[in-house]
């Protein structure tokens, strides 16, 4: 501009170095910091990140940043934004760390039934699934609708259901639960050749429950049951007394249940003996004696053991649905 004054325009941000030598030779060096007025910085940021809470504050020719930011990346994205209008950011940007999710609860029902294939004989109802053996566990998945659904409807409306029991399972996802119906019985085990000992074995249903729920909805169940039956083929006797054996079903799966869906185990008949009471023809007619005149007949009858879980609480009225 004059020979003692010198104009820069700036271009950009930035830092550049300038040497100026006067008419003695004598070179003087001189560094020099660019940066934009901090207002058109908190302008952009505004505009780009009005979500953020972000403090801006001039220190010389530098720009500090303060606040709370919630993700890296965002962190990142407003100190290379600054870096346009400033040479020189001090990110003191702090990241908020966010809490673990907590896990979600997960209620389950659990309804334990037996069914007389005797009793279906006589209200005329049609077994639907395969015989099932004695020492074979099977599963299925059991939907609202469906042939099984309305054979298992159909035998609840007609009160051939015995509900043996029906608890309610509150956990959390990734959290093994369990339940344990039934009682202790005594049991004969060997203690010589000829000798035997008496100890208490737990009888009933046991069983331990792992669920999780998976990104498409549908809930992942760990399962493994054991079941303890009485069993009186397999009796012994210590001297006048005879005591029945158990008979051991164990199972391990995994099963993805849908909306709406259940779990339902099967397949642990127990065969027992049904005694029928049949008046005799006239003489179960005379008055005050007629009922001492009667025959009975035993009957061979097989009891099916239900285990059905459902993901949320089933509906007193319904079996084989969830709400």
């Amino acid at each position: 501009m004059t020979p003692s004054k010198l104009r820069l325009r700036a271009l950009k941000a930035g830092k550049t170095r300038v040497n100026v030598w006067g008419d003695d030779g004598v070179a003087l060096t001189y560094d020099i910091l660019i940066h934009a007025p901090i207002e058109e910085l908190r302008k952009v940021l505004d505009e780009e990140f009005a979500n953020q809470e972000v403090t801006l504050r001039q220190l010389a020719g530098s720009v500090m940043l303060s606040g709370s930011i919630r993700e890296a990346e965002t962190r990142d994205n407003i100190e290379s934004v600054a870096r346009q209008f400033f040479p020189r950011v001090i990110n003191n940007l702090r990241l908020i760390r966010q809490r673990e999710a907590e896990p979600l609860p997960v209620k389950l029902q659990a309804s334990i039934f037996e069914l007389s294939h005797y009793d279906l004989q006589k209200h005329s109802l049609k077994w639907p699934l395969d015989n099932s053996k004695a020492g074979q566990m099977s599963h299925q998945v059991l939907a609202t609708q469906g042939e099984v659904a309305e054979f298992l409807q159909a035998a609840h409306d007609k009160n051939l259901l015995r509900r043996i029991a029906a608890p309610v399972i509150s956990t959390v996802e990734g959290r093994r639960a369990s339940f344990e119906t039934g009682g202790q019985m005594p049991l004969v085990v060997a203690a010589g050749s000829t000798e035997g000992k008496v100890r208490l074995q737990q009888w009933g249903v046991r069983m331990q429950l792992l669920p999780t729920r998976l990104a498409n909805g549908k809930l992942r169940l760990g399962v493994q049951p054991r079941i303890n039956q009485i069993d009186v083929t397999k009796a012994a006797k210590i001297d006048t007394v005879t005591l029945p054996g158990i008979r051991t079903h164990q199972h391990d799966l995994l099963i993805d249940l849908a909306e709406g869906e259940s779990l339902m185990l099967y397949g642990m008949p127990m065969n027992r003996i049904v005694r029928e009471k049949q008046d005799l023809p006239l003489l179960s007619d005379l008055p005050l004696l007629g009922d001492s005149f009667y025959k009975s007949t035993k009957i061979e009858d097989k009891i099916e053991l239900f285990i059905i879980v459902a993901p949320a609480q089933t509906a007193e009225d319904k079996v084989a649905s969830t709400p």
